[in-house]
């Protein structure tokens, strides 16, 4: 259990992408998934969180105590040594280009 995510692995597929992050210590995109689409509530949530704190590779996208924590996933088994994620290049989101 120690090397698996916290969601089941059928979540981070590229069909399931719902939004991207950045890590603000090495700058690579991560992405956030979920099983549904984010209602409007849900998407005000996520611009809060998105506008107003600092992601890490590795880390939680939100506590376990916030009310998209079993919502909105994103890999936490990775690190910023990890490469930019396979979905970033097979989904169809407006990504930012970058060269790796």
């Amino acid at each position: 259990m120690q090397n698996s995510e916290r969601a089941l692995s059928t979540i981070f597929t590229n069909t399931k992408v719902r939004n991207i992050i950045q890590c603000f210590q090495c700058g690579k995109f991560r992405y956030l998934y979920s099983e549904k689409a984010l209602n409007n509530t849900q998407q005000f949530l996520f611009k809060c969180i998105f506008d107003n704190w600092d992601y890490s590779c590795g880390s939680s996208f939100v506590p376990e105590s916030h009310e998209l924590y079993n919502i909105l996933f994103v890999r936490e088994k990775i690190s910023c040594e990890s490469p930019i994620e396979l979905a970033y290049y097979s989904s169809h989101k407006n990504n930012p280009t970058i060269c790796y």
